[in-house]
Order: structure tokens, then C-alpha cells, then sequence
């Protein structure tokens, strides 16, 4: 459950493999941000039926107590990445991979503002699916904010839905010991 809650926490920040002409650079400053990200979890645990009869009664029971630890309530990260000016000139991506499996259209690009439609095929090949939208709203160089829907849904089995809202504070142009991530 941690790996699908970071994953789409993930994707929350993630934009990227857009056309260029698509693209107006977002109205923030480089260097180092803080991002506080609230998700609300709803629904099972997005994992296969199939996998959970897999697991000993221990290993369903931990999965279990994780999920019901965030269903229905509101679980908070703090996040620090380094952004550079080449990281602005595209999509935001706060270092997020490319990943084969997710197409994210860009469907409102202004300085103050982008919109992002996420779709992934499940990487393993099992028929399930992620899909969500994401805003993100420039408050001025130095702040931004966001929230995005994302529903996970396995081939089998009910979806889980994830709500989030976000905050973005720049801390300042020196990025310190925190490295700009590649895509």
C-alpha cells in the first residue's frame, strides 16, 4: 500500500513527454522547494484480490492495518527537491521518471497554470488501470499549490480513489546538499 500511495503521490507531481508548442513555462522561481502534499485514501487496497490470497494471513494483516491507518483520513508528506531553470522550461516533473506505462496530456499550459490528464496501463500486465487529473496554480515565484483525483482500479476487485491537495514553497536559489533529479 506504501508503494501505491508514494507511486501516485508520485504521479500527483508528475508531467512529462509533452509537445513543446503544448508547453508555457510555469511562473515559479529555480532552486530548492518544499512541497507539503495531504492525501485522503478511499476504497480497498489496490492491490489484486488474486495477490492478497497470495499472502500469509500475517503479510494481508499488516496491508490491512496500513490501509485502514489511511482510509478516511488525511495522511501528510513533506518533500524537498532541487528545480532547476532547464526543469522549468518543460512540464513540471519534480523529478518524477518517464514511465511507459503513463500518457499525461497536458490540457491547460499557462504561467500560471497547468492542467494534466494521468493514464496508466498497470505495468504488470494485469488489466488494471490509474487515471486522474492534476492542477497546479502558480500563488507567485515562490508558491504554488495543487490537487489532483487519481483512481486506482485493479483488474478485479473495486477501485481506490486518492484525493490530494498540495503547497509548494520555494526555500531559496541554493539547492544545498539536495541534487536536481533527471528524468
Amino acid at each position: 500500500m506504501k508503494f501505491s500511495i508514494a507511486f501516485a503521490a508520485g504521479a500527483l507531481l508528475a508531467s512529462a513527454c509533452f509537445a513543446a508548442s503544448d508547453y508555457t513555462p510555469f511562473g515559479v522561481k529555480p532552486g530548492l522547494w518544499e512541497t507539503k502534499m495531504t492525501n485522503d485514501v478511499s476504497g480497498p487496497p489496490p492491490i489484486p484480490p488474486e495477490a492478497m490470497a497470495r499472502m500469509t494471513p500475517e503479510q494481508r494483516e499488516r496491508v490491512e492495518a496500513n490501509m485502514r491507518q489511511y482510509a478516511g483520513q488525511n495522511h501528510t508528506t513533506t518533500t524537498k527537491a532541487c528545480i532547476t531553470q532547464e526543469q522549468l522550461s518543460k512540464p513540471l516533473t519534480f523529478g518524477a521518471r518517464e514511465d511507459s506505462h503513463c500518457k499525461y496530456e497536458l490540457t491547460k499550459s499557462t504561467a500560471s497554470q497547468q492542467d494534466v490528464k494521468l493514464t496508466c496501463a498497470d505495468a504488470a500486465g494485469r488489466g488494471g488501470k490509474m487515471e486522474g487529473t492534476m492542477h497546479f496554480e502558480v500563488m507567485g515565484p515562490d508558491d504554488m499549490k495543487g490537487n489532483s483525483t487519481i483512481v486506482m482500479t485493479p483488474s478485479k476487485g473495486n477501485p481506490t480513489t486518492l484525493h490530494g491537495t498540495f503547497t509548494g514553497h520555494r526555500l531559496g536559489s541554493d539547492c544545498g546538499d539536495v541534487k536536481p533529479s533527471g528524468r
